[in-house]
């Protein structure tokens, strides 16, 4: 949980020259106060949060995360990023074959240093080859647990998932490849014990439980709820009940802003009609006034059920477009993967509520940044105090990592609320890269 007094002292704390480039989350804060910090923000927010995007932050690529790691265990010294290739290379194989862990996880053929040069080139993996490397690296549950959160950008064990959990005892335990395979043989050969109700147990609940697993014996009594011949959804119940929530939320906020917009022509068409009769004789004061109220009554009220997910991607997206031009042709999608996102789009939120696709953190966050970009009556410092708490809450209950500055999308969302428009400044940012 962020301390409130993080925001209330001079920002620019950072000297660009003196945070190591192994820093990511330093780098990323020091970005984010030498925008926010400048006396032009107030004037130029829009602008300067561009130029960080576009010149100064980046999306860390996975492969950073990986030489990182190496280097810091193999005690390498120098600049991580020119140091040769090969010198990975190396010592990834070396710590293969020191840990007696093969190419694959599913003992398919591979060769370990074909693999080991995409791994350090590669912008992304799965998180299965994350667990193939932390059996190869002999990593810590820990560095396994910030390379799914921090690296993949993804929620940390799945503990509904019992392959996972499998993994998490081996690695909490140091225990070798060759014993994550005979557990998983114990697993696999138990008989099926139905629908299992563990699923539709919230993911932290269970977390807790598998805390108390002390040996294979408890290991395998507890995965013995896992063995069912149910499906396990896409959706951990946590996430899907945040999501749910702030999806509801913005619906509402969004109804409330039409009903406001429609009470304002209302008014403006009721101050019309009495200019247009105020000297008129064909109707009496009465009938002008009983017109009035009906005109009042036949107002348009929209409730968060009319709200569909193309409207709040309008209201999240709100770019000026020329007449001749629709949105389906801007390079919107472009402009999301260069921050690692996948744009909130109408098809996206479809897939979402329809269970089509996992719920992400940026999904969480974006809805998040929506609610808080509405609040009224804070100051800029209480506000992202507030979005900054909030996040890390709901991010820790999703077993995701805190927001995590490294991530030039969270950035963005940071700096956006310190803006004196959140909202208006996060269209026009997007406006911006678009037009590049």
């Amino acid at each position: 949980m962020p301390q409130q007094t993080n925001y209330t002292t001079d920002w620019n704390q950072f000297d660009d020259q003196t945070i190591s480039p192994l820093n990511f989350t330093a780098y990323g804060e020091e970005q984010i106060y030498s925008v926010v910090d400048q006396e032009a923000f107030l004037d130029q927010d829009a602008d300067l949060i561009y130029q960080s995007l576009k010149t100064k932050l980046r999306l860390v690529p996975f492969s950073d995360y990986l030489k990182r790691y190496i280097y810091r265990y193999a005690g390498f010294s120098g600049n991580y990023n020119e140091i040769e290739l090969a010198k990975y290379q190396e010592t990834i194989r070396e710590w293969f074959n020191e840990n007696d862990t093969p190419a694959s996880l599913a003992d398919k053929p591979a060769k370990i240093n074909a693999l080991a040069r995409n791994w350090l080139t590669q912008p992304m993996v799965s998180r299965q080859t994350v667990f193939l490397l932390g059996f190869g690296l002999h990593m810590p549950v820990e560095e396994v647990s910030h390379f799914l959160q921090n690296a993949l950008r993804e929620q940390g064990f799945d503990f509904k998932d019992p392959m996972e959990i499998i993994y998490w005892y081996c690695f909490r335990n140091r225990l070798p490849f060759a014993k994550m395979q005979q557990l998983k043989r114990r697993y696999d050969e138990m008989p099926l014990v139905g629908d299992s109700a563990v699923y539709g147990e919230d993911t932290m609940a269970v977390h807790q439980r598998a805390v108390n697993i002390r040996d294979d014996d408890s290991l395998m009594k507890y995965l013995r709820q896992f063995k069912a011949d149910r499906p396990k959804g896409p959706h951990s119940k946590t996430t899907r009940r945040w999501f749910d929530d702030l999806y509801q939320q913005c619906r509402s906020i969004i109804a409330e802003q039409k009903n406001t917009f429609e009470e304002e022509k209302l008014e403006k068409a009721i101050e019309a009609y009495r200019t247009e009769m105020k000297h008129s004789t064909k109707f009496t004061e009465e009938e002008k006034h009983m017109h009035v109220d009906c005109m009042r009554r036949e107002i348009k009220r929209w409730t968060a059920e009319e709200i569909s997910g193309g409207e709040i991607e309008v209201y999240l997206c709100t770019i000026t477009l020329p007449a001749d031009q629709e949105a389906r042709n801007l390079p919107l999608d472009d402009t999301a993967r260069s921050l690692g996102v996948k744009r909130f789009t109408r098809q996206h939120v479809f897939d979402l509520l329809k269970n089509r696709t996992p719920i992400n953190r940026y999904d969480l966050l974006t809805l998040l940044f929506f609610v808080h970009a509405h609040k009224e009556g804070l100051n800029r410092k209480q506000l992202i105090f507030d979005f900054w708490e909030q996040a890390d809450e709901m991010l820790l209950a999703c077993s995701m990592s805190k927001l995590y500055t490294a991530n030039p999308y969270e950035c963005f969302l940071l700096m956006c609320m310190v803006s004196e428009g959140p909202m208006a400044t996060f269209a026009d940012v997007w406006q911006k890269m678009i037009e590049e």
